[in-house]
């Protein structure tokens, strides 16, 4: 499996948005640049959907369509969504005391998370076609 294209490319995708989401925190980026929290929930939501593509396709060697790897992208990202939203309120990373801004903020993340795990599924479908072109 970590010798495949797809793995190769996740991987790469899930460093990338780790060194920026941490390069964010330490100097303070999220504050001084509103849209890079949107721009990180994106990639971050498209690189868990190509990994749970991946996993899925290691696991059970078929993906049944366009849409059943679209099905398996978006739920691993909203998923993965979901549990960070929840870990940032565990930590006190966000507070629902701050009202409208909580809520906007985390309806925000998800959606940008939904739509990274679409165009995830989308690229994670393109590359093991790519290598399998049987698959299409």
């Amino acid at each position: 499996m970590i010798h495949t294209p797809l793995f190769k490319k996740t991987f790469a995708l899930l460093f990338l948005v780790g060194l920026v989401a941490v390069s964010a925190d330490t100097f303070y980026l999220y504050w001084s640049f509103w849209w890079l929290d949107t721009l990180v929930h994106f990639f971050a939501g498209m690189a868990v959907a190509m990994a749970g593509v991946l996993v899925w396709d290691f696991h059970y060697k078929t993906i049944t369509g366009v849409f059943g790897t679209i099905v398996i992208a978006v739920t691993s990202a909203v998923m993965a969504g979901i549990l960070w939203e929840t870990f940032e309120l565990y930590f006190d990373l966000s507070y629902p005391s701050d009202g409208r801004y909580y809520y906007i903020d985390t309806i925000s993340d998800l959606l940008m998370d939904t739509c990274g795990g679409f165009f995830g599924g989308l690229y994670a479908r393109m590359v093991l076609i790519k290598n399998n072109p049987n698959l299409k």
